[in-house]
């Protein structure tokens, strides 16, 4: 079945996949899906599969359609840079992360900053109206832990950058992380 994303973006996703598909954004779509404005602000894919994968989207059943998709740069697949990524194809046209921290990149592919978007200085990116974030990111790859739970951010993000923002009273028992590899 074929269906719509618009205005979306994913932050911090380290994917990993042994599967035929993977995608940083999205793993499979149909002809007739559709994929709008959507943006990668920061991950990376690590899929052996060399032909079903991508940062918007991996495997293609028939042709979906892509307009205004935007990707860091620096989101790798397998480690290697992507190249030849457009705002039309699965891999997104590559932006800078000082343009994805710009309200007017995202209010140029169609983002709705009157009724659904409002911009977050501090975070530099879009976030929710009226929705409040477990813990804030202070750019690609980066959290700020500040509670007890944005500490499920480490299990989360294990290769990301995390800053101490408060100091932490734990109320339950804390099992270590088997494979930490962030900072």
């Amino acid at each position: 079945a074929a269906g719509t994303l618009t205005n979306n973006y994913v932050a911090g996703a380290n994917v990993a996949t042994t599967t035929s598909s993977g995608g940083i954004f999205n793993g499979y779509a149909y002809a007739g899906t559709k994929f709008t404005g959507n943006v990668v602000y920061s991950g990376k894919l690590t899929n052996p599969n060399t032909t079903n994968q991508g940062r918007i989207n991996a495997r293609e059943n028939g042709t979906p359609t892509y307009s205004n998709d935007l990707s860091l740069s620096t989101a790798t697949i397998n480690g290697a840079n992507v190249s030849g990524g457009t705002a039309t194809n699965k891999n997104g046209l590559n932006k800078t992360e000082a343009e994805l921290q710009t309200q007017s990149t995202y209010a140029g592919i169609g983002w709705d900053f009157t009724n659904v978007w409002t911009w977050d200085s501090t975070l530099k990116r879009p976030v929710l109206k009226g929705v409040t974030e477990a813990a804030a990111s202070t750019g690609p790859g980066t959290y700020s832990i500040g509670t007890e739970a944005d500490l499920a951010l480490l299990r989360e993000h294990p290769d990301a950058t995390f800053n101490l923002t408060a100091d932490i009273t734990m109320t339950k028992p804390w099992a270590p992380i088997a494979a930490f590899a962030g900072t």
